[in-house]
């Protein structure tokens, strides 16, 4: 054996946290030390900081190849056996399986986190309990628990030790790029928002062009993410107590209620099976601590042919409901099972022929059978969240899903229809919180596609108000009316105690947990508030595409072009003939410099949707790129400047325009709106270059002094 002059990486951590760029350089000469193994056909399996040496000249070494094995050769340990040390297993070691160069990616992922935090990702107070850990739970993030750490790193550890080998890095030479790049990028200039540096070289170009493609790309990517992101559904926000546990991920269970299917004898009764389907959804994710998949992502399964087993591994739960519906006349019949994803069994299964009439009661008995399946124990609150349905009246209700139906037609047809089939809801029922907060949300949708915006916000906000009149705690009037206070009003810090109070009654509401998020990162600059709001939402809503389009801008926030660049081309890939995804993916391109590939893009979503809200904007980002000044201003029409004043980030991506145009009284105009609205993002505006044209002004030194001083007191 060698003889190395130096400590071990174990005794190392043992001192605190290293830094940032001491534990990437360590992690890049171990990646490269395991590429050699793992070309050699070989695999360590016993990754971990107590076999690493860290010589005084400051070489890593790895050592300890006695769990080795050879590609080929035969394993000499006995069958369901493991080896290696627990807490930096891969899942498929700790189950006793073979394995390969994916599992030592996923240790040296383990000992990264443990270099950045201090801490283990995955523990317990016996091996059982750590194994349980690896296999079922997901890490705070590492941003979560340290402050200044690039989420680029947050994601290259994400994805070393992603659950699935085929979601990891397959070779170490991937790692490799990353890594490197990351620590490149780590000692240029220009500085982050927490303070670290982001690469300067080549940016120049962007500086030319930029503010004016940014300011109007921005404009449209965040209104139709939160426009259409809707469509999944407007159900709840948490008060800023609970806000650590709605985030938090240990679930004890988990499960994916599929869409039922129509057994109707004229097959009309789709809205009423999705119906079902969503009530069901909305009652079981009142349980903090089940794992509830979101509507969007099951949606997906609508017709699907999958087994039990292939959808769970998609969706990583361990149970999903399938159901019937027949329904004629007052009479319904509902049949449905709920299966086990991990052997297809049965865990439990029922046929209920009732009257319509009795159809709330039966959404609250399927619920709890499926509770008692689960062997899930619900607080008093939970029970309570199942047992509680917001209309009582059968015909209402169909009112009340044939409206909610049309919402999402993005016409205004068919949003009076919505509006019509609510009004004879209530003109049955009288005053319900349910039919006033799906009023709030079609009125909310009126402004959205540019009717009578000042009447219509009103009356969206006024609906709000009526609908927790008469229930304060209910989730969807929280939801709709923080988005109504975040897009129109221009009021984040009510938003989000909205968000939040929406999520204490439904915490597994992705729309709700990606706006909350989002709300944190863009307009008032808390991204380590987001974390983990937004993770519980990937986990809740795992195919849902918009959240490539919402890590996109949070990446760009950061001025982490590349990693937005990746999320972009994954939202273009999944569409590629959205103009929304289009778009998204030219802006991105443009920032990495490659508008060669840009261009065509852009070109391509001219002639196939002209008239498209986002074709023209990517025209504009097109005209900004060519420098064509005139055309860039003629864009800029009196409606557009309109719109833009309501919302605090669209007004500061006018400013970004008009200051890259050296419009500098126009533009601190724009800002000063933005800022008055909510827009107290400090970090991006102390560090952006967008905004260089203006830093020699006294006004915009006033103007970010105030930003800084709201943001160090924001507490919300």
């Amino acid at each position: 054996m060698d003889c190395y002059d130096g400590e071990t990486l174990k005794e190392r951590i043992a001192k605190g946290p290293l830094p940032v760029k001491d534990a990437t350089d360590i992690a890049i000469q171990v990646a490269e030390g395991l590429s050699e193994a793992h070309r050699a056909g070989m695999v360590h399996r016993d990754v971990k900081p107590a076999n690493i040496m860290l010589t005084r000249s400051g070489v890593a070494k790895i050592l300890d190849f006695g769990l080795a094995k050879l590609a080929g050769i035969t394993k000499m340990t006995k069958a369901g056996t493991t080896v290696g040390t627990v807490s930096y297993m891969s899942p498929e070691q700790a189950r006793g399986e073979d394995v390969d160069r994916r599992s030592d990616i996923w240790s040296l992922g383990v000992v990264l986190y443990e270099m950045i935090t201090g801490r283990l990702p995955f523990k317990g107070e016996h091996e059982p309990a750590v194994v349980y850990s690896i296999m079922n739970e997901e890490p705070e993030p590492v941003t979560a628990l340290r402050t200044g750490v690039p989420m680029e790193l947050e994601r290259i550890i994400g994805k070393c030790m992603a659950k699935s080998p085929d979601e990891r890095y397959q070779h170490t030479g991937d790692l490799i790029v990353d890594l490197k790049t990351l620590a490149k990028e780590s000692t240029m200039g220009l500085r982050g928002p927490s303070g670290r540096p982001l690469e300067r070289k080549g940016r120049r170009g962007i500086r030319l062009w930029m503010p004016l493609a940014f300011a109007v790309a921005a404009v449209i990517a965040v209104s139709a993410y939160f426009a259409l992101s809707g469509k999944r559904g407007t159900k709840s926000p948490t008060p800023p107590a609970t806000a650590p546990q709605t985030a938090r991920l240990a679930w004890r269970d988990s499960v994916a209620v599929l869409p039922f299917k129509d057994f109707s004898p004229q097959k009309d009764q789709e809205y009423f099976c999705d119906g079902m389907m969503e009530d069901i959804i909305t009652k079981l994710s009142s349980i903090r601590d089940l794992k509830v998949i979101s509507r969007t992502s099951a949606m997906r399964y609508r017709d699907t042919d999958k087994s039990a087993g292939e959808i769970g591994k998609e969706l990583r739960v361990g149970a999903i409901l399938e159901g019937s519906i027949q329904k004629e006349k007052d009479v319904v019949r509902i049949n449905v099972q709920l299966i086990s994803t991990a052997d297809d069994a049965h865990l439990w299964a029922e046929k209920y022929d009732r009257k319509l009439a009795s159809v709330f009661e039966l959404q609250d008995e399927i619920s709890l059978a499926i509770v008692e399946a689960l062997k899930m124990e619900l607080t008093s609150r939970e029970k309570q969240g199942i047992s509680t349905s917001p209309i009582d009246n059968v015909a209402a209700y169909e009112c009340y899903l044939k409206a909610y139906e049309n919402v999402w037609r993005f016409n205004e047809s068919a949003l009076d229809s919505a509006d019509q089939y609510l009004q004879d809801g209530i003109a049955i029922v009288g005053d319900n919180a349910l039919l006033y907060s799906a009023l709030a949300l079609v009125y909310w949708q009126y402004v959205n596609i540019g009717v009578r915006q000042e009447d219509y916000i009103a009356r969206a906000e006024e609906f709000a108000v009526k609908a927790l009149a008469l229930d304060p705690d209910f989730p969807p009037a929280h939801e709709v009316l923080a988005t109504i206070y975040k897009d129109f009003l221009g009021n984040p810090q009510k938003a989000i105690l909205h968000y939040k109070k929406a999520l204490a009654g439904n915490p597994n509401e992705s729309n709700a947990l990606q706006k909350l998020a989002y709300t944190y990162i863009v307009t008032v600059g808390k991204p380590s508030s987001a974390l983990l709001f937004m993770e519980r939402a990937k986990q809740v809503d795992p195919l849902d595409l918009w959240k490539y389009l919402a890590q996109g801008m949070m990446y760009f926030y950061d001025g982490q072009y590349r990693s937005a660049l990746e999320q972009s081309r994954r939202f273009y890939e999944a569409d590629t003939e959205s103009p929304l995804s289009q778009f998204f993916f030219a802006w991105m391109l443009v920032c990495n410099n490659e508008r060669g590939e840009a261009v065509p893009i852009i070109d391509e979503s001219a002639r196939a949707t002209p008239d498209n809200v986002c074709t023209k904007f990517a025209l504009l980002l097109k005209y900004g790129v060519l420098k064509d000044r005139d055309k860039a201003f003629a864009e800029m029409t009196s409606e557009f400047q309109k719109t833009c004043k309501r919302d605090p980030e669209w007004s500061y991506y006018v400013s970004l325009m008009l200051s890259s145009l050296d419009a500098k009284a126009e533009a601190l105009d724009w800002l000063e709106n933005a800022i008055n609205r909510g827009f107290i993002n400090y970090p991006v505006l102390e560090r952006t270059q967008l905004l260089d044209n203006l830093r020699g002004e006294e006004r915009f030194k006033r103007l970010l002094e105030r930003v800084k001083h709201e943001w160090e007191h924001f507490e919300v």
